[in-house]
């Protein structure tokens, strides 16, 4: 028989595309639905190898009507296919290629990846998808496209569910889709469940017994008499134990005709729900009905390793009996791992007893990268707990938690990561069972790791247990909100000792500003022998007239006997000549939004710096704090697109030097000053007048540097 391949290509820049493409292909490899002999994936530039041979041959129709192809596919740059897809993209769009008709014998669909940040939203996936319809495909299921942006699992995942059987339907050879649709015709009225139907339950076997009832209520020892079947009957309650045993559990059975939801209710009676008297009697030796789930997301190991030992060592505690452990085993994954190992089991209310407040546990441990993000493997958690949908679902209403962030003091989005993971947790109904915990890697972690490791899974055990005082938790989690972190408490107890609250009387601006920041009406005051001395510095201020500022601006503030010996040769990256203390002055020379962007603020801001009305008397500093305030009130960084405003891309090209005074090669670094915002200079510029008589344009010179105003 004719082999008949599902062909599964991809073109990926970052990994995700590809590596969804290999696990559809492992998915199906031993379980490919007819009409498909084996699973293939590749890059989508080897089709023409590999794939475009077999696609020009008609199947055998009594084998397969069509081949079957999934494309996934990212898009980069300005709406461009990866490299490794860009072949294959090239050769649909040439004009000659529809004429040939390559993709007569294929069914194919579609799964895009892409940018909502970005103008051209998966753009290479929309090509691709358009093309192999005009080239002869048959688009068995529409173009399915996954945001980043907001998190790609709704997408893929429903895509993956069923995209291969789907395809594998178009692929059938007629004769058997024929036989197909028969049998389904051939299917009684009757055993087709028809919406809004009852589910068929059997007979509950006759009256209750009222003598068994009695006894159940009153925590008598059911008197079981011995039938012709040990089996349950439908519809009947499990014996009852007496106060202080435990409940023997039933092994839950799958009962064809009882819907999903009456099997878990009589699962949760079989697990012992009984009443109030047993379940106070029990409370000491309560056990968890889940795991303990440990996550993590790292990006050096540190996380990692704290999780996995954590976890270790729970286990060994278990394996040895010890009375505090609540949990009866661990889960440990990274966080990106929650959908397939966690959610199921947070979700589920029906094994927890509600009315004494317990609760899954739940210990995440995860670090922070780049400018305050989660680590790739925690990445697709954070992108879920954010995204403004999920708070509907309330996740974690059935979770209590605690978080330990790494993080570094020397960056400023310290922790970040764990930040937003307790504030959304918290948000998604989660309760928290501690303060999160930031460790600083600057200073050492273990200082802060070591006590969180020894103490937080008791503590975590009292959460889930529910058994605490209502009034007391609550009061903790109001008082939980302001989140002082354990780094910042042993700073402040180190300091405690010669530092002094002292009422801050000064009207100074700097003062008025910092305690506007910091909500306070009192500074703490440092005596000065505490303070480290960094030396005595002064610096040397030479004002310049209008020539001399020419003369010096021509020569870049170089001696002449240092301009003597610039020559061409020795202005290379060897020898620099722009510095941070002598930079070049740039100036913009075009610029774009990379991004999604409405141009109505640039044009509002635009109008305010051009503005030339008669009679205007305001400076061009005037004219740039009203363009500033423009912009700020078109791309708000507060409401519902503060979102979309903070995630602006602009590429700016700005001016080099024509000469020779700044080449450069590959390797090298260029370093760029951005200026001052103009409300900042004007009151510095005020103070210098108020208090030395200097104009703002009197141009003077400190410590020798370039001439400014």
């Amino acid at each position: 028989m004719a082999e008949v391949p599902l062909f599964i290509l991809y073109g990926s820049a970052t990994g995700n595309a590809e590596q969804i493409a290999k696990d559809l292909a492992v998915k199906y490899k031993d379980s490919l639905p007819s009409p498909f002999s084996k699973v293939v994936c590749y890059e989508a530039n080897d089709f023409k190898k590999r794939c475009l041979p077999i696609w020009e041959k008609e199947p055998s129709q009594n084998v397969a009507k069509k081949y079957g192809l999934a494309l996934i596919t990212s898009t980069t740059g300005n709406g461009d296919s990866p490299e490794n897809g860009s072949r294959f993209i090239r050769y649909l769009k040439r004009k000659t290629t529809p004429e040939a008709l390559p993709f007569k014998h294929v069914a194919f669909s579609v799964l895009a990846l892409g940018d909502t940040n970005y103008d051209l939203f998966c753009e290479s996936g929309k090509i691709a998808d358009k093309k192999l319809a005009e080239c002869g495909g048959e688009r068995v299921k529409a173009l399915a496209m996954a945001d980043e942006g907001t998190g790609l699992e709704d997408v893929v995942e429903a895509w993956v569910a069923d995209i291969v059987p789907i395809i594998a339907a178009a692929c059938l050879p007629a004769r058997i889709s024929e036989e197909e649709e028969k049998k389904s015709e051939d299917v009684p009225a009757a055993a087709i469940p028809q919406p809004g139907s009852r589910p068929n339950i059997p007979a509950l076997g006759g009256l209750p017994n009222i003598q068994s009832i009695l006894n159940r209520r009153l925590g008598q020892p059911q008197v079981v008499e011995s039938t012709e079947s040990d089996k349950p009957q439908v519809g009947s309650r499990p014996v009852v134990p007496t106060v202080g045993s435990r409940p023997s559990i039933p092994q839950v059975v799958s009962r064809p005709g009882i819907p999903l939801a009456a099997q878990k209710i009589l699962q949760a009676s079989a697990a012992g729900k009984v009443g109030s008297t047993v379940q106070s009697a029990q409370a000491g030796n309560l056990m968890s009905p889940s795991s303990l789930f440990i996550l993590y997301g790292s990006a050096t190991g540190n996380a990692e390793q704290i999780a996995k030992d954590l976890a270790g060592n729970y286990e060994k505690m278990i394996a040895d009996k010890k009375n505090d452990c609540y949990f009866p085993s661990v889960v440990c994954c990274e966080l990106d791992q929650y959908k397939k190992k966690c959610m199921s089991t947070w979700e589920d209310a029906s094994i927890l007893k509600n009315d004494i407040g317990q609760k899954h546990g739940v210990l995440v441990v995860t670090s922070t990268t780049g400018n305050g993000d989660a680590p790739e493997n925690a990445s697709r958690f954070v992108r879920y707990v954010k995204r403004k949908t999920t708070i509907n679902a309330m996740p974690f209403k059935n979770v209590a938690y605690a978080i330990l962030a790494l993080g570094d003091t020397n960056y400023d989005q310290f922790c970040e990561a764990g930040m937003i993971i307790d504030r959304k947790m918290k948000e998604l109904g989660g309760s928290r069972a501690q303060k999160t915990t930031c460790a600083d890697e600057g200073t050492g972690l273990e200082e802060v790791v070591d006590p969180w490791v020894e103490n937080i899974i008791s503590v975590l055990s009292k959460r889930c247990k529910g058994v605490e005082n209502t009034g007391k938790r609550v009061e903790e989690e109001k008082s939980d909100d302001s989140l002082p972190t354990t780094t910042n408490t042993i700073l402040a107890k180190k300091s405690d000792a010669n530092a002094t609250i002292t009422k801050c009387t000064m009207d100074e601006p700097a003062v008025s500003v910092i305690k506007q920041l910091l909500g306070i009406n009192t500074v703490p005051k440092v005596a000065p022998s505490l303070i480290p001395s960094l030396g005595s510095r002064l610096s040397s201020c030479q004002l310049y007239n209008e020539d001399e500022t020419q003369e010096r601006k021509s020569s870049r503030g170089l001696s002449l006997s240092e301009l003597e010996r610039l020559t061409v040769s020795s202005a290379g990256s060897s020898n620099i000549n722009y510095t941070i203390n002598d930079p070049f002055e740039s100036a913009i020379v075009g610029a774009r939004y990379l991004t999604d962007t409405t141009l109505e603020g640039v044009k509002l801001a635009s109008a305010a710096l051009a503005c030339t009305t008669p009679g205007d008397i305001s400076t061009r500093q005037d004219k740039i704090i009203l363009a500033q305030n423009k912009l700020k009130e078109s791309f708000p960084l507060t409401g519902k697109d503060a979102e979309k405003n903070g995630k602006r891309v602009i590429e700016i090209k700005l001016r080099l030097p024509d000469d020779f005074t700044l080449e450069y090669q590959p390797g090298d670094s260029i370093g760029v000053a951005f200026p001052n915002s103009a409300m900042a200079v004007g009151f510095v510029l005020g103070m210098i007048l108020k208090n030395h008589g200097i104009v703002s344009t009197q141009k003077l010179s400190v410590d020798s540097k370039t001439p400014i105003t």
